[in-house]
């Protein structure tokens, strides 16, 4: 960023700021879009069978909004975009069970997006668990939407939203959590 002109560079004659004033407001950041987006319903999926991430609720957006479908995420501004999920996963067979993730954009998956989680197996009669966490640049044209996709191996974990608790003291804590941020 251009450092901030002194008081003499910006003000002319009558001490009215100067065309060297305003070119240094035109390198500043300008806003740029965002959201926040989360779900709370427990998600499940065959085994081996390609199955869309819903995303139900908003927590904050701008330029960045969910679209049509509870999957759909789209923006309003050209740009590059950081999407940035987790998943809390949650296994309930006695062997581990692989979890994919992966990006579509406009119904097309992209290509190299795809993460590969390993849910740890039950132990005893607790559920194995874990958390996945990633983020992409997606470059996006204006009216784009993109969708979180996701397979299990064996068909046996869930997406997970864990209820608000007194012992330990918690918040709820969403099973699909996803930001947005306009980076470019």
């Amino acid at each position: 960023m251009a450092k901030a002109p002194v008081l003499d560079e910006f003000l002319g004659p009558n001490k009215r700021p100067s065309w060297a004033w305003l070119r240094w407001f035109d390198q500043l950041p300008i806003l740029m879009a965002y959201g926040a987006f989360y779900d709370t319903t427990t998600q499940t999926a065959g085994a081996n069978t390609a199955t869309v991430v819903a995303i139900g609720q908003t927590s904050i957006s701008s330029g960045v909004a969910r679209n049509g479908a509870p999957s759909k995420i789209a923006v309003t501004t050209s740009g590059v975009y950081n999407f940035a999920f987790s998943l809390q996963l949650l296994n309930t067979d006695t062997a581990t069970d692989n979890v994919t993730v992966w990006f579509q954009v406009n119904g097309a998956t992209l290509a190299t997006s795809a993460s590969i989680i390993g849910v740890p197996s039950k132990h005893g009669t607790t559920p194995g668990a874990t958390i996945a966490a990633a983020n992409f640049f997606l470059p996006l044209n204006a009216g784009d939407y993109v969708q979180m996709v996701w397979a299990t191996d064996l068909g046996t974990s869930s997406i997970k939203t864990y209820a608000a608790g007194v012992a330990p003291v918690h918040p709820v804590s969403p099973g699909v959590i996803l930001t947005v941020n306009q980076v470019g």
